[in-house]
């Protein structure tokens, strides 16, 4: 009796070890796939026909078209074994030097964008094309710039004294004082230069 559930529980490890994982089905919208089977296909399954359409030509060849972005499986059987399953990842055409370095993938009806890109250029390019549904994980390689722009503004003792602002310099200090004219508190020691008094 032992050996019998030994044997069966052993066998049934062996099949599902055999079990080949699925095969990934990477296309662009619009694109075609021919598939051919070794055997003849006696019923087949696509989970979101939005994504993909399957066109059968005959009993082992089959037309696959990607309709839009997204993600699907479809399942073939044949004959009494189990099912054959392809993933199936429609992913949006991106032109090749904006994705170098980047890995990308569909989860669902979003894209996933992974890994370095290059430059900010780059990723405004790389987020524009994957559109709406983007999931951005990617991470900006080399130094980061920030662009500022610095404008000197002058104003005379007069105006400076019209809204309220004090400036001073006393020994290495520079003291910044604002309110009202009238309200202005006195600078403590001695300035050597003063805008507003």
């Amino acid at each position: 009796m032992k050996k019998g559930f030994l044997f069966s529980l052993l066998l049934a490890l062996v099949t599902v070890a055999q079990a080949s994982p699925y095969k990934t089905l990477r296309m662009t919208i619009g694109e075609q796939q021919a598939l051919t089977t070794q055997h003849s296909v006696k019923r087949s399954a696509m989970g979101n026909p939005e994504v993909a359409s399957l066109k059968v030509i005959n009993s082992t060849q089959f037309l696959l078209t990607a309709k839009q972005i997204g993600s699907t499986q479809l399942l073939l059987w044949q004959g009494n074994s189990e099912p054959t399953t392809f993933k199936i990842d429609v992913v949006p055409d991106i032109a090749g030097s904006t994705t170098a370095g980047i890995a990308i993938d569909a989860a669902g009806n979003n894209i996933v964008l992974q890994g370095k890109t290059q430059s900010l250029i780059q990723h405004d390019q790389l987020i524009a094309a994957a559109g709406e549904n983007a999931v951005d994980n990617t991470v900006q390689e080399g130094g980061i710039q920030v662009q500022t722009d610095i404008r000197i503004i002058e104003y005379s003792r007069s105006q400076l004294k019209q809204i309220g602002t004090a400036l001073a310099y006393t020994g290495g200090d520079t003291s910044i004082a604002t309110g009202s004219a009238s309200l202005l508190p006195i600078l403590s020691g001695n300035p050597r230069w003063a805008i507003a008094r």
